[in-house]
């Protein structure tokens, strides 16, 4: 199980909502704030831990900076190990500056970084199997963001009960560009793995073929029904078995 994949879900799953004005502005978080999320697999009748993810917020120059750590739970780590590492950076007006990432991929190591400039976006990629490195540079689809700024302009997006109106969005992972459907479905009381709980509001991400995920079948959010749109459960079912993410920790700010 790639950790990686619940940073996937979140994108998937959060950033798929209609905004009825482009996000250009933060009511949801604050420098300080701190989210902790662990990751369950289920097959069977067994349920396993499988890994963690904090997202933090601070400042860098007057604009926000985000930084994700990821990792699988030490005890695959005789199976498949992975860690990463990701730094990301938005204007308070929510454009996105950069993001980069450093990943340990079951002892293969690879950087990305991506800069945004005047609808451009560059990027460069060096990794264990190219040493030397190299830049791609290619327009950036309008309002499209990496898969970290996008997690905090989702979190702005005004949600309403839309009636299940379908919802087209085409989010950057890597080098793809990943067709989802998703739409705002109900509010919905919900009880975290620690037995915490949470008025929410439940969305659902329908991803298309080419993916990790059972193709046409719906990825579930459920985020806080505030201005802070925390996500507090995440579910999607697998081509084998079924992962749910939960929020394990929140700190709102220093």
């Amino acid at each position: 199980m790639k950790i990686r994949l619940f940073i996937i879900l979140l994108l998937f799953s959060l950033f798929n909502i209609e905004a009825k004005d482009r996000v250009t502005s933060n009511n949801a978080f604050k420098p300080g704030e701190v989210m902790k999320l662990k990751a369950y697999y289920h097959f069977g009748l067994l349920w396993f831990e499988v890994g963690e993810a904090t997202f933090s917020v601070s400042e860098e120059n007057g604009n926000y900076k985000f930084t994700v750590k990821a990792k699988n739970h030490p005890r695959w780590d005789w199976l498949y190990k992975l860690n990463t590492f990701h730094e990301a950076s938005c204007t308070k007006s929510m454009e996105p500056i950069y993001m980069r990432s450093t990943t340990e991929d079951n002892g293969v190591f690879s950087t990305d970084e991506m800069h945004y400039k005047d609808g451009v976006i560059t990027k460069y990629e060096k990794g264990s199997k190219h040493p030397d490195g190299w830049d791609t540079t290619y327009t950036r689809q309008p309002d499209s963001y990496d898969i970290i700024n996008s997690v905090y302009v989702a979190r702005n997006v005004d949600l309403s009960i839309n009636g299940g109106k379908d919802i087209p969005f085409y989010p950057i992972f890597g080098n793809d560009v990943f067709l989802v459907h998703g739409s705002v479905i109900e509010k919905e009381r919900i009880k975290t793995h620690n037995k915490v709980s949470y008025d929410c509001i439940k969305c659902t991400a329908t991803v298309g073929a080419g993916t990790i995920f059972t193709p046409d079948e719906p990825v579930y959010v459920w985020v806080t029904d505030d201005n802070r749109k925390i996500p507090v459960l995440v579910e999607a079912k697998l081509r084998i078995g079924t992962v749910k993410v939960y929020l394990d920790e929140y700190v709102e700010s220093d």
